[in-house]
């Protein structure tokens, strides 16, 4: 997506872009932990 006028679509979209790459990597590390943790209990 090109910028507008105002940059403001621009960093909107860069933002949504960031946003979702940092909760995959977040939900990835979750998911990690809650593997082990499930392996040790059993």
């Amino acid at each position: 997506m090109r910028p507008q006028n105002n940059g403001y679509y621009y960093s909107l979209g860069h933002l949504k872009n960031t946003g979702s790459e940092l909760w995959q990597a977040l939900t990835d590390v979750l998911e990690e932990r809650v593997t082990k943790t499930t392996c040790r209990k059993f």
